[in-house]
């Protein structure tokens, strides 16, 4: 089992992966909280995701409770013949006034990852990575290896809370992530190709 150690984590390997394609994704409409659910192309990214995770040692899949993270997750159960558990606070952030518009360039996602900017009636980052921290630790403590399914802002806090770079995150591209090894301080993250 993992410890809490340094950074106020468990030391456990975990996965992670994005919802598959809703189709506000493909409009470029920031959704934040709004509760959309995936699109055909999203439904058939989940299930070819399935077939990069089977025989990877995953025990239990947890998601955030927004229908789009819960489709992929119960596609991809269903093909792994796993459970699923929902973890609220890996929902995705609550961008406020700002969901539902054009993401446009996405300077002001930026701006706001870096504490520049705070949205009206939003979370900030440091609170959003904050809840992410707890429902990761949530995930982690029991142990086993574990996929979560959640969202690309849930990815750059995990990215954040782990001191890794912030970077942008496709839809349906499975990630393992490692804990540090013995005298070393850094998590490792692989992208999963077919074996």
């Amino acid at each position: 089992m993992g410890a809490n150690i340094d950074l106020g984590l468990w030391q456990q390997q975990f996965f992670f992966i994005r919802h598959g394609q809703t189709d506000w994704n493909q409009k470029k409409i920031a959704m934040g909280q709004t509760d959309i659910p995936l699109n055909e192309r999203g439904r058939q990214e989940a299930l070819q995701a399935a077939s990069l995770l089977i025989h990877r040692g995953i025990k239990r899949i947890c998601h955030s409770p927004l229908q789009r993270a819960r489709q992929t997750a119960e596609l991809i159960a269903g093909k792994l013949s796993l459970p699923c558990e929902v973890i609220p606070s890996l929902s995705q952030c609550n961008w406020g006034v700002m969901q539902g518009q054009s993401r446009g360039d996405e300077a002001w996602r930026t701006a706001w990852r870096r504490g520049e900017v705070e949205i009206a009636d939003a979370e900030t980052f440091n609170e959003f990575c904050c809840r992410v921290r707890g429902g990761l630790n949530q995930t982690l403590m029991h142990g086993e290896a574990v996929l979560i399914v959640a969202h690309g802002a849930t990815f750059a806090a995990i990215q954040r809370v782990l001191h890794l770079a912030d970077r942008e995150m496709q839809n349906c591209l499975p990630l393992h992530y490692l804990p540090p090894e013995s005298g070393k301080a850094t998590w490792q993250v692989a992208e999963l190709s077919a074996r």
